[in-house]
């Protein structure tokens, strides 16, 4: 909290790879916060609640080499960008409380297309 002593401050996430980049960020629908780590050949995304900011950050995804991702959300949904089997970027999705590559499904309103953006409104 803005004002507070920083010897207090508690850490939420740090990334011991120094071959990777970190951001935080929201989702879309503003319902989750990310903390996302990115080196060229792979990525990992956390997600906390947004009403629960106490709460704990989950893992979409545990990085995988030569595998990048990115996500976005909308109601009981994930939106995956990935290269996941794909030559180009592809859409997938996933239950919100189901979020590891194994529940990946193709997106529907996309089959076979290449995703070359993520923007989910």
């Amino acid at each position: 909290m803005l004002g507070t002593d920083p010897a207090k401050d508690v850490e939420i996430f740090h990334e011991a790879d120094e071959t990777f980049n970190t951001w935080v960020g929201r989702t879309r629908s503003r319902d989750y916060i990310t903390i996302s780590s990115e080196s060229t050949l792979s990525s990992e995304t956390r997600v906390l609640d947004a009403s629960k900011p106490d709460g704990a950050f989950h893992v979409i995804q545990p990085r995988q080499k030569d595998m990048l991702y990115s996500i976005d959300h909308r109601g009981d949904k994930f939106y995956v960008q990935t290269n996941l089997n794909a030559k180009n970027f592809r859409l997938m999705e996933t239950p919100v409380n189901k979020t590891t590559m194994d529940n990946w499904r193709s997106d529907p309103a996309s089959p076979g297309c290449a995703a070359a953006g993520l923007y989910v409104v």
